[in-house]
């Protein structure tokens, strides 16, 4: 979190055993309620579509690729960047409360 100017960075993993079952849309938004942030950057490595997809369905633009090539799991990438101007607001989400979030 960069608090002076107010920009947060958004960072997660889900096991391979949870994906597809809506785990990281969920914990992108109830992280991100109603905390005074202006905006929000994340980002994908360019075989994670499914990240790109969440990103994007929860008001995320895609703002920039990187030109630098890494090598992860045997795959050439490159890391996808994102940004979300939008702040999400307690009123406009309903958190499932089954569900927790952890902060530090």
């Amino acid at each position: 979190m960069d608090d002076s100017n107010k920009i947060g960075f958004l960072g997660y993993r889900v096991g391979q055993v949870h994906t597809g079952k809506g785990v990281a849309k969920k914990a992108l938004l109830n992280t991100i309620v109603d905390l005074d942030i202006k905006e929000v950057k994340a980002k994908t490595t360019t075989n994670n579509i499914a990240s790109q997809k969440v990103l994007e369905q929860n008001g995320f633009e895609h703002t920039e690729t990187s030109d630098k090539e890494f090598e992860m799991n045997g795959q050439i990438n490159h890391n996808f960047y994102h940004q979300s101007d939008a702040a999400v607001k307690a009123e406009d989400h309903k958190p499932n409360s089954s569900f927790k979030i952890l902060r530090a």
